[in-house]
């Protein structure tokens, strides 16, 4: 009984510690830019958008849940073998399995160019904010101390330090770290049902009716639904916090308006610490991606031998281990150099992060948050035998039409307002 007991409570810890870190992914970079959208239209408004995109993105993220529980199902099933479905962790294994090799290709391409967006805004983040530490190392570290001690008995400091919250990824990553998190539950339920059942091979019809899948994707649920909400309160009360501090005057990044506030100069000083310290967290990652998309592009070319050529591998017989190793150190440090150096340019000629936040969210985030999303869920879920399948179907496809107008007005805005 008293194993049992610590049983529960350790999966209970380790939902919360999922739920944790999928809050976490989605507070990012992109909410120093909300309270800005409360200046271009009315505070009902803005806070009836924060509702929609929050409600939205958890029933698109649910879909895309739906999708991989299906196509694991069915990788278990064919494979016989309890976790095969892991997979389909990746967005392009999924995004293969739902429309074939292209769809895998773009959906790659797409969610590159949002991770390279977010190291951009990164950087334009730590340029706005050099000056203001600049700043403080001149004056000197005593003067700061002895100014935050006169103000840490301030209970506003409370009340401001959530409009501060530390940069982790951008607010799209709901996603993106979807997948992975769903795995994460599923290998706990995957260890428990193993103990019990011995890894015994189970037919089709019970991987979509029994645990562990339905088990995991039913927290993940709500997980998804619980971590939306919060986001929209958190949005909500930055955003209307921030108006009723600088009014009309809020910047598109909040963090200026905060610098002539000297009771957050030290969550200041932490936040350039955290972006600063953090950039390498979005930038490995794009690494990666674009490295998989040249090894994909270089596979198509030599199809002859793609079956035995693997993601960061030279194909078989072509050279030793040597020259592949330093071919593959020189195009490493090559893509290192061209992103890095692009993201600075891009960042020193855009006017502010805001700009690369709504370029971001009316065409990546787009992609990889709505119409990916429901393009699986389309192609893998057996939609039509769920029921109101077919009016759920209907209901992502109408967000997605949305979502898209909103998306092509954003960008022919930002083209031609100069």
């Amino acid at each position: 009984m008293q194993i049992q007991s610590q049983t529960s409570a350790r999966a209970r810890f380790d939902s919360l510690h999922v739920y944790m870190g999928f809050l976490m992914s989605i507070i990012g970079a992109g909410m120093l830019s909300v309270p800005y959208t409360l200046v271009l239209v009315p505070k009902w408004q803005a806070l009836s958008g924060i509702a929609f995109v929050g409600g939205s993105m958890a029933c698109t993220a649910n879909a895309l849940l739906h999708a991989y529980v299906q196509a694991a199902a069915r990788a278990e099933f064919e494979a016989r073998v309890l976790g095969a479905g892991s997979k389909f962790v990746g967005f392009q294994a999924l995004a293969c399995r739902a429309g074939g090799p292209a769809l895998g290709y773009t959906v790659s391409v797409v969610a590159a160019s949002g991770v390279y967006g977010g190291c951009v805004g990164n950087i334009q983040i730590i340029r706005d904010l050099t000056p203001f530490v600049a700043n403080l190392v001149y004056d000197g570290f005593t003067e700061l101390s002895n100014n935050a001690q006169d103000h840490v008995k301030n209970i506003v400091i409370f009340t401001r330090l959530a409009q501060s919250i530390s940069i982790y990824n951008f607010a799209f990553m709901m996603t993106l770290n979807l997948l992975p998190l769903f795995v994460q539950l599923l290998g706990i339920s995957n260890k428990d049902v193993s103990s019990r059942r011995g890894g015994s091979t189970r037919g089709f019809v019970s991987f979509v009716s029994a645990p562990p899948l339905l088990t995991a994707r039913s927290k993940m649920r709500q997980c998804i639904f619980g971590a939306s909400f919060t986001c929209a309160v958190i949005y909500g009360v930055l955003g209307c916090a921030a108006f009723g501090l600088y009014s009309t005057s809020i910047d598109g990044n909040i963090l200026l308006n905060l610098q002539n506030d000297p009771v957050m100069k030290v969550p200041l000083l932490a936040m350039y610490v955290t972006v600063l310290f953090t950039f390498p967290l979005l930038f490995l990652p794009l690494r990666s991606l674009v490295e998989e998309m040249l090894s994909q592009s270089f596979q198509l070319k030599h199809l002859s031998s793609e079956n035995d050529i693997e993601y960061g591998q030279c194909p078989a017989g072509s050279m030793d281990n040597d020259d592949c190793s330093k071919d593959s150190r020189f195009g490493r440090l090559l893509i290192v150099l061209v992103l890095l150096c692009s993201q600075q340019l891009i960042a020193l000629n855009v006017s502010g992060i805001e700009v690369v936040f709504s370029l971001l969210g009316a065409t990546s985030c787009l992609v990889i948050c709505y119409v990916f999303p429901v393009i699986a869920f389309t192609m893998v879920y057996p939609w039509r035998r769920a029921r109101h399948g077919v009016l759920w179907l209907s209901f992502l496809w109408i967000i997605v039409g949305t979502v898209t107008i909103q998306g092509f007005t954003c960008v022919w805005m930002l083209l031609t307002s100069q």
